[in-house]
């Protein structure tokens, strides 16, 4: 309460900086596979969890919040979308909160709050772009996760146990809840050393003994579930992939850059476009890392500040590396130019750097212009990244139209479903069947695409005609066709 209190101001802008961003979220419905866990065979019966189980689910959380949610929300879409924007102010509101723990600066806590938040390459697609699966398996851990850090840096500044064990406790909650906490282990692992080695303020055998800790308990969590650990050998991929420091490198301007002045100059170049991408970030890669250098010059005489920024910096190289290794190159910045999700982890280190290096250039020692920097860069990033935002969920609008309407064309004939329903749909509409399945009980083998055989499929079914529901999608539009009757009456389709 107390904190509500002293903070109550900046509370209020982190929400009212998230709501403007994205309260077009608040209006949309799910699109492509943003229905997955609808799917009855994706939620959980909680009388059957077991700890090996838990281990084995690489987004165990997913599944127990939609376990949760379906009872009470039910077939009311845009409540499931109330309930991401929840989460979301709620992952930024504790963003800031650790933020204010560790640097007691509350300028560099909202700004570094701000970068978070409206960051358009690496939080787009998680929270903007429909994918409601992505969010939910890889955002809402990211709250016991930085508070395990949290934890993790009160115990190296004040080596209090307490604050040891209830990091590897919160680190541990978070890993069994979605084993995408182990991008960010980088983080747990390198800021021991740098302590150690900055601030000598713990021994080397902790500085050793804390990363292995962490290193093990991840591996041991992650064994069981083969979509967290790679076939491939770490070593295999390191000496056989071609480009892949170039793919790890090109990773750091595509995210700690503005983006837009990458796209507007390659754009206007004499060279093909991917050629003159590459080499802009090539360019804007050592921009960046200058200006890391820069920063460093500027904070080493705070080594509590320097160890954690040495830590963000090294880790940004890591997390690159692990990304490309997890997901075999694929998406990669050399290739795949602009936001993705693979790049919300870099989010997350980048406004927490960028936050530091404004206070670095000027808060050390006046705090007017630092306070007057801080809004005047908030404020640039923001009219920068939102306009953004905006026009690629526009761009995507239609998709989100299309599946309201048809969810609302579904619940118009619900009453008319039974057990040997089929439904004949669009392909673009397949992918609402785990929903339609969900809450008007129509078998997930009932499901057929509109295409070339659907005709000889309903045969071998053996469906009957007053069984049969068809839906067209109007070509360019958002348009659901009903053609049902047309089909029953026996007219050509």
């Amino acid at each position: 309460m107390n904190f509500l209190k002293k903070n109550i101001f900046q509370i209020l802008m982190v929400i009212a900086v998230a709501l403007f961003t994205w309260y077009k979220i608040l209006f949309r419905f799910p699109t492509g596979e943003g229905f997955f866990y609808f799917d009855p065979l994706n939620t959980l019966n909680l009388k059957e969890i077991t700890v090996p189980f838990v281990l084995k689910n690489y987004g165990f959380l997913a599944k127990l919040i939609f376990t949760i949610l379906i009872p009470i929300f039910k077939d009311n879409v845009h409540y499931y979308m109330y309930f991401q924007f929840l989460v979301m102010v709620g992952v930024y509101l504790t963003f800031y909160y650790v933020i204010l723990k560790i640097f007691k600066d509350k300028i560099l806590a909202v700004l570094s709050t701000i970068f978070f938040i409206a960051d358009y390459v690496g939080s787009f697609t998680m929270m903007g772009q429909g994918d409601y699966q992505r969010f939910i398996q890889r955002v809402p851990n990211i709250i016991p996760t930085l508070l395990a850090f949290m934890f993790l840096v009160l115990y190296l500044r004040t080596k209090k146990t307490k604050f040891f064990n209830l990091s590897f406790f919160v680190y541990i909650l978070s890993m069994l809840l979605s084993h995408y906490t182990t991008f960010l282990l980088p983080l747990f692992v390198l800021l021991p050393p740098f302590t150690w080695l900055i601030e000598r303020k713990i021994s080397f055998k902790k500085a050793i003994f804390i990363p292995i800790v962490f290193g093990v308990t991840t591996i041991l969590l992650t064994r069981t579930d083969s979509l967290s650990r790679p076939s491939y050998s770490i070593l295999s991929f390191a000496t056989k992939t071609p480009r892949l420091v170039e793919m790890v490198l090109y990773q750091i301007p595509m995210t700690g850059f503005p983006i837009q002045f990458i796209q507007f100059m390659g754009t206007h170049s004499s060279m093909t476009v991917i050629d003159s991408y590459i080499r802009l970030l090539f360019a804007t890669l050592i921009i960046v890392l200058i200006c890391l250098y820069l920063g460093f010059l500027k904070i080493k005489d705070n080594r509590e500040n320097l160890s954690i920024y040495l830590t963000l910096i090294a880790s940004l190289f890591i997390v690159s590396f692990l990304l490309m290794y997890a997901y075999n190159i694929i998406p990669n910045p050399i290739i795949n130019f602009g936001e993705d999700r693979i790049y919300f982890i870099h989010s997350i280190i980048f406004a927490i750097i960028w936050a530091m290096l404004v206070k670095a250039f000027f808060g050390l020692k006046n705090k007017k212009l630092y306070m007057k920097m801080a809004i005047v860069i908030g404020l640039m990033y923001l009219f920068q990244n939102i306009p953004v935002i905006w026009r690629g969920m526009n761009d995507i609008e239609i998709h989100s139209q299309i599946v309201g309407n048809y969810i609302k064309t579904i619940k118009g004939l619900s009453q008319e479903f039974n057990k040997n329903s089929v439904i004949v749909e669009t392909p673009e509409l397949i992918t609402v069947s785990a929903f339609v399945e969900r809450f008007y009980h129509i078998s997930n083998t009932n499901f057929i695409s509109f295409d070339n055989d659907w005709k000889l499929r309903l045969e071998k079914m053996g469906a009957k005609k007053n069984d049969v529901f068809i839906f067209e999608l109007k070509p360019g539009s958002s348009e659901i066709i009903n053609l049902t009757q047309d089909f029953r009456s026996g007219k050509k389709i």
